[in-house]
């Protein structure tokens, strides 16, 4: 009986990938309510100074706290007489 040896079975393959399955999925809106309390601090603040002291007589509307000034504008103009004064 043993000289015929063990006679295991030819075994059937088993299928090891993983099961996959499709939904449709759409999105909904949902409202959140955070209340809290603190203080704001800006990101960025810039400390300005002129080289030279007059009268403003004009002033850029975003320069103000939290405006944005692009590159080129000009902020503030001065009048002139002080000006060339100090230049002279």
């Amino acid at each position: 009986v043993t000289a015929l040896g063990n006679e295991e079975g030819e075994s059937e393959a088993v299928d090891t990938r993983p099961t996959v399955k499709v939904t449709q999925l759409s999105p909904v809106a949902y409202p959140v309510e955070i209340e809290a309390f603190g203080e704001l601090s800006p990101l960025e603040s810039t400390n300005l100074s002129a080289q030279v002291s007059g009268e403003i007589t004009s002033l850029n509307l975003q320069f103000l706290s939290g405006g944005i000034i692009k590159r080129g504008e000009v902020l503030f103009t001065i009048e002139k007489h002080a000006y060339e004064a100090a230049l002279l």
